[in-house]
């Protein structure tokens, strides 16, 4: 049989650390749901605004706008460096946020003008970069800490996704309630939307020290026995 990698181990992986791995590929993903599901209690602004439904259209499919490119470029940075994958792709996706928080405070104001415009397409390009490299890092990480209780481990995924669910369509009417302006608004809407980003980047910092530093390239060949319950991933 091949022998595992450097840093690798055929013994069993104890479950406290799968548990904490699962919890925190889940935490990293906040930032990219609050953001998403923040879009759809947040219409009645965007339309005082006056957003078309094409407009806002648009808006729905910015995150992904880049889907098409960056999960080749977020899959090969995290089989050859996951570490790196886990602190890079949370990192940009509170970047592009702070870019939109910044462009919807100058637009709130008399400073509104083209150089607004462009943090607000910058934010929104930096979101769309990073979302799969989060996507592909929470997956897999939660697919191979879980082994054969996957179903769990997905299971947690889906839930986490729909309590945000729940929590943006609560909250952020709250947080639009706070002023008559549309504009300022939505920047208190995004200003809030930092704490989940900060969070996802906090998980994916505490992740990284979790993952293995690289996989090798014949890890995905090994096959250890089940008996033991041995699982050779990171």
């Amino acid at each position: 049989h091949a022998l595992p990698g450097p840093g690798k181990s055929l013994l069993p992986t104890p479950r406290w650390h799968s548990a904490v791995r699962v919890g925190l590929a889940i935490s990293m993903s906040f930032g990219a749901h609050a953001s998403k599901e923040a879009l759809a209690p947040a219409e009645s602004a965007l339309s005082a605004l006056g957003v078309t439904p094409l407009g806002y259209a648009v808006l729905t499919v910015s995150p992904i706008a880049l889907g098409f490119i960056s999960p080749l470029f977020w899959g090969r940075l995290y089989d050859s460096r996951p570490r790196i994958a886990c602190c890079l792709a949370p990192a940009g996706e509170l970047l592009g946020a702070s870019l939109l928080a910044f462009g919807l405070r100058l637009h709130s104001t008399d400073l509104g003008g083209p150089f607004a415009t462009l943090l607000l397409c910058l934010g929104f390009l930096s979101i769309s970069a990073c979302k799969a490299g989060v996507s592909i890092a929470e997956f897999s990480t939660v697919g191979c800490a879980s082994g054969a209780y996957s179903a769990f481990g997905f299971s947690a995924m889906v839930l986490a996704k729909h309590a945000f669910v729940m929590v943006m369509d609560w909250s952020v009417p709250k947080v639009l309630a706070t002023t008559h302006d549309a504009m300022l608004g939505l920047f208190r809407v995004q200003f809030f939307l930092l704490a989940p980003h900060a969070i996802s980047v906090a998980a994916g910092l505490a992740l990284s020290r979790l993952q293995p530093e690289a996989v090798p390239p014949h890890a995905g060949r090994l096959r250890p026995p089940r008996r033991g319950g041995g699982k050779v991933c990171g």
